[in-house]
């Protein structure tokens, strides 16, 4: 199994979003550590905020395509394209070893890897990270692209409803105790709001460095199941819209 960069997923603003309809929670003034570094929030990166990946030159000939499902999950369970809005459509990532670190398996969903989608669920660099401690038993991706940017999709299988409600709550607390630290080194925070819109969670990551944000939404689906989708550049008025879908579509 490789890893594949989460975006995580691949999140937004209580602040900016108190103005949409539906409930919100207004977090501390955003001022946040430091991120790992990964490519720019474009298609051609083939990467998003919720993966992060790498390649060893010495290995890469052992890599074998990621199944295109995840124990229970598969691909008719993951958000459709018009979920995410306008000209969103699945995308197949072509995978150089050499280059990504993972080999393509021709689908646009991937079997992810519980503990490492735990660990990035939570910016690194925030302080709090409780929500890391709580893995799934199976996490599924899915990738899209609009035919400029890419986003994804993470489902994740926890053996209760329990665990994945105490997941969100968690990750929750987490991104908001992380928007209220220092800044990172090039001045921006890395989770600069979150909040809630309904039952779910949207909230807005950077990386220093890196120019533009990451948009991602987190919401309980049911069945002990999660689903975060993390989109590039998206305001707070249409993160709240893309929460609400998100429940609304729950299968």
């Amino acid at each position: 199994m490789t890893s594949r960069i989460l975006v995580m997923a691949v999140l937004v603003a209580v602040a900016t979003v108190a103005g949409c309809s539906g409930g919100t929670e207004p977090a501390s003034p955003a001022t946040t550590a430091s991120f790992v570094p990964s490519a720019s929030p474009t298609a051609t990166s083939g990467e998003t905020a919720l993966d992060a990946g790498g390649s060893d030159d010495d290995t890469h000939e052992e890599l074998a395509p990621e199944p295109t499902s995840a124990g229970p999950l598969n691909a008719e369970l993951m958000p459709e394209p018009e979920v995410l809005g306008p000209k969103w459509t699945f995308d197949v990532v072509d995978g150089d070893p050499h280059d990504e670190g993972f080999v393509s398996n021709d689908a646009a969903t991937h079997q992810r890897d519980p503990a490492d989608v735990a660990m990035l669920s939570v910016p690194f660099g925030c302080e709090q990270r409780t929500a890391t401690e709580l893995l799934a038993t199976h996490v599924l991706d899915a990738t899209y692209t609009d035919g400029s940017q890419r986003a994804v999709a993470l489902r994740m299988r926890f053996d209760t409803a329990e665990t994945a409600a105490r997941f969100l709550s968690a990750r929750h607390a987490d991104l908001v105790a992380c928007a209220a630290q220092k800044p990172a080194y090039d001045g921006r925070p890395t989770v600069s709001e979150v909040g809630r819109i309904d039952g779910a969670t949207v909230s807005r990551r950077t990386e220093p460095g890196v120019p533009g944000h990451w948009a991602e939404a987190a919401v309980d689906v049911g069945g002990g199941d999660v689903v975060i989708v993390a989109l590039p550049a998206l305001s707070p008025g249409d993160t709240a819209a893309l929460a609400r879908r998100l429940e609304a579509a729950a299968i």
